[in-house]
This record gives structure tokens, C-alpha cells and sequence, in this order.
């Protein structure tokens, strides 16, 4: 194990310098339709990439790593697929095998929990394609290369994916959308700490309006985290000699790896968000193919399955979000 860095930072008077940096982030927290994915990026930093990574804030835009939203929208997520290929261990020949380098889970483990009439809405993948062409992925790999440059070298990437079904089960069992997603964090917090050399430091975004996370952790409440500091802006907690984890508001457009963990994931969002709206286009004529969040599109493609969805007798729990979304 190498040594311990430490220098200052602006939360705090002292915190950990790691040899390993990680961003976390969610996508689809607030739809109604698909899943709610949680991904983590890691990557290997020099002293010089650590001072990059604090201060990337305040780095000029580049065009093919920034803020998600700010990339890519529904209908075109080349750039996440991108990304997401380009960031993977291994080449993958088709969306699938992407996806199963990539979850946290399983792939069969979380078809497992699928009802058989409703498994192929999500899981059919005959309309699966890779669309970024050879282009992007090269200039992708450039950014990879200009982060190395700069001391900071990706090398993990992995999404924790929280089907509808999984959401609506926990929500009757009182977890609630924001604490299903802090504690799917921990999940892969949880697996870093176990399997990368410690020190860690890792960057969360916000979950909701928290900021006293300590009364809502799962996981990391058995690791006695201690708090450095507590704001709407900006939570810290220490674990030990193990790893530094702070919550950061609009994280997605300050630090590199959690815009990374939001490219990412917002292109596996898509991916099963499409696989949705192609199933039932496949039953139903003249039915635009939804976003799945709170949109007209999205409204219209639920009254419009409504009557087959009654006929089939298919699962509500699979489809659409129930229940409880405040903190």
C-alpha cells in the first residue's frame, strides 16, 4: 500500500489525498417510467491529477466531458454510449454484452426478479444497436488520453441498476426513491472499499435535499464514518484511514468522474428506456416512444398502453413508479 498524501481542501481544514478517486451519480431519479441507474467511476490519480480533479470546476468546458444534460438527450445519447464502450474492460460487440460488463448486479440475477409477461418489455434486446460511430469513439479515446495527461486515468466503471418493480417493492417497505438511491451508492462504495487500495476519495452527487446523511446510511452506518462537515451544499464523512466520501451539489458539473458515472449512465437509462417504448410500439400502432419521465410524450404513452396493459393482465408494479419520493 503507498503512502498517505494530505493537503488541504476548501471543506475542512484536512482531508485524505488518495492514489484513487471515485464519482457517483444517479439517472432517472425523478422519472415514472425505467429504471433508476447508480454509477461509479474510478480512477487512478497522480498528486498532479488529485489538484486537476479538486479544481476541475473551474476548467474550460470540453466538449465531450461535462455536465450530461448539458451533452445529451433523450433520442441521442451516442456520446454516453461512447463512453460507456470506450471506459469498458472489454470490447463489447452489442448493447447486451455492454450491459453485463457493466452492472454491479448480475444480468440474470436481475431478470430473475422479472414476472415472465413483463420480462420482455424490459429485456428484448432484438432492436439493440450501437449507434456512436468510429469517430466519436476515437475522439473519445482522446479524452481518455488527455486525462491521463493530466494524471488521471480511469480504470473501473460500474452501474447499479433499480428496476421499477425493485423501486415500488422497496417503496411499500417505506424506502423511499432518494434512500433507495444513497443506499445503492453505498452498495458500490461498499464493493470499492473491499476490492481498490485504500485511501479512497469518492464524490457523490446530492441525494434530495439531504444533508445529514449520517441518519439515512445502511452500509457505511456500521463503518462509524465520522463527519467533517454538514451543508446543503456540500456533506463530508471520513471512514478511518479508508476513504473520504462527500456529497456534492450539482456534482455533475464540477468533477470529471461523476460527469463520467452520469454519461454513462444516462446512456444505460436510455438503453432500457428504449427497449420500453419499442416493445409496446411493437403492440400498439401511432404510439410515440416515451422519455419516461414526467413529460407529455411520456403521459400519452401511458394512456395509450392502459387498455393492453388492462387485456394482458401485465404487471402495474413493472411499469409505472408507485409511492413514496420525499426524503
Amino acid at each position: 500500500m503507498g503512502t498517505t498524501r494530505r493537503a488541504k481542501t476548501t471543506v475542512g481544514p484536512v482531508a485524505i489525498v488518495p492514489r484513487f478517486r471515485a464519482g457517483i451519480d444517479e439517472n432517472g431519479l425523478g422519472a415514472s417510467l425505467g429504471p433508476l441507474v447508480i454509477t461509479a467511476v474510478v480512477a487512478e490519480v497522480t498528486e498532479r491529477g488529485a489538484r486537476n480533479v479538486a479544481r476541475w470546476g473551474s476548467r474550460s468546458a470540453a466538449p465531450l466531458l461535462g455536465d450530461s444534460k448539458q451533452l445529451i438527450r433523450h433520442g441521442d445519447v451516442r456520446l454516453g454510449e461512447a463512453w460507456a464502450r470506450t471506459l469498458c474492460p472489454k470490447p463489447a460487440a452489442k448493447p447486451l454484452e455492454l450491459l453485463e460488463q457493466l452492472s454491479s448486479v448480475p444480468v440474470a440475477k436481475l431478470m430473475a426478479r422479472c414476472p415472465k409477461l413483463a420480462q420482455s418489455q424490459c429485456w428484448h434486446s432484438q432492436n439493440d444497436e450501437f449507434l456512436a460511430d468510429a469517430e466519436l469513439i476515437e475522439q473519445v479515446r482522446g479524452e481518455i488520453e488527455r486525462l491521463e495527461k493530466l494524471g488521471i486515468r480511469p480504470c473501473r466503471v460500474s452501474s447499479r441498476l433499480v428496476c421499477t418493480d425493485e423501486l415500488n417493492a422497496r417503496g411499500q417497505l417505506g424506502e423511499n426513491r432518494f434512500l433507495v438511491d444513497l443506499h445503492c451508492m453505498e452498495e458500490l462504495i461498499d464493493g470499492m472499499l473491499s476490492s481498490i487500495q485504500h485511501p479512497l476519495g469518492i464524490v457523490c452527487g446530492k441525494v434530495g435535499g439531504m444533508h445529514d446523511y449520517t441518519r439515512h446510511f445502511n452500509l457505511l452506518g456500521s463503518k462509524s464514518p465520522a463527519v467533517i462537515s454538514e451543508s446543503k451544499k456540500c456533506s463530508v464523512y471520513k471512514i478511518a484511514e479508508i476513504a473520504e466520501i462527500k456529497f456534492l451539489r450539482d456534482a455533475d458539473s464540477m468533477d470529471p468522474l461523476v460527469m463520467l458515472a452520469s454519461l454513462v449512465g444516462k446512456y444505460l437509462r436510455e438503453l432500457f428506456v428504449s427497449r420500453i417504448g419499442s416493445h409496446f410500439s411493437d403492440l400498439i400502432s401511432n404510439i410515440r416512444k416515451p422519455s419516461g419521465y414526467h413529460d407529455s410524450v411520456t403521459k400519452d404513452f401511458i394512456k395509450a398502453t392502459d387498455k393492453y396493459r388492462r387485456q394482458v393482465a401485465f404487471p402495474t408494479s413493472c411499469f409505472e413508479r408507485t409511492g413514496p419520493r420525499e426524503t
